[in-house]
């Protein structure tokens, strides 16, 4: 099973209470984390942690990817996680859905208005290691669940955030 964390690494996102709710886990969950620095020297910081934590064989830190080279991340994941302490809609997670990852997200910002709980993913307590950990094993053990909810993220974002209704949207706009 691959969680793929998609954004900035940093405590805001919740990167150091993902880090913890991974010990423990199946030796199957892999995470992968993908992306640059929030604040310099973090990366260094998240390797210590891993090593303090005995996560080497369990966590790959892959670095900042751009563009389209996020496609395989997205491809080869079973679950997008971000266990963020603030957002406001975070475009990884939208990305996430459209390549029909389920999602595990803490419930700040516009998470909630987007994610159902239970129907396109699962929302826990920003900052709540133990719930992280819960869930994670959740998912990881629910195959017909987590493709379920990665089908139902993949059929709200399409409804709700397709190209199709932005343009819509903005043609509102324009005529009022």
């Amino acid at each position: 099973i691959t969680l793929l964390f998609l954004g900035n690494l940093g405590p805001r996102k919740g990167v150091p209470e993902l880090l913890e709710a991974m010990r423990g886990l199946p030796l199957n969950i892999r995470l992968k984390l993908v992306g640059g620095e929030e604040e310099p020297g973090f990366t260094a910081r998240v390797a210590e942690t891993i090593a303090s934590l005995h996560l080497e064989d369990t966590v790959d830190v892959i670095g900042p990817v751009y563009g389209d080279a996020k496609l395989p991340f997205l491809q080869q994941s079973d679950v997008f996680v971000l266990p963020s302490h603030a957002e406001g809609l975070p475009i990884a997670m939208l990305e996430a859905m459209a390549a029909a990852l389920p999602i595990l997200a803490t419930s700040v910002g516009g998470i909630p208005t987007v994610i159902s709980e239970g129907r396109e993913g699962l929302l826990v307590p920003a900052g709540d290691v133990e719930a992280l950990h819960h869930a994670i094993n959740y998912l990881a053990a629910h195959p017909a669940e987590r493709r379920a909810m990665g089908t139902a993220a993949l059929h709200c974002c399409e409804q709700r955030f397709g190209i199709e209704k932005t343009v819509e949207k903005l043609l509102e706009i324009y005529r009022s």
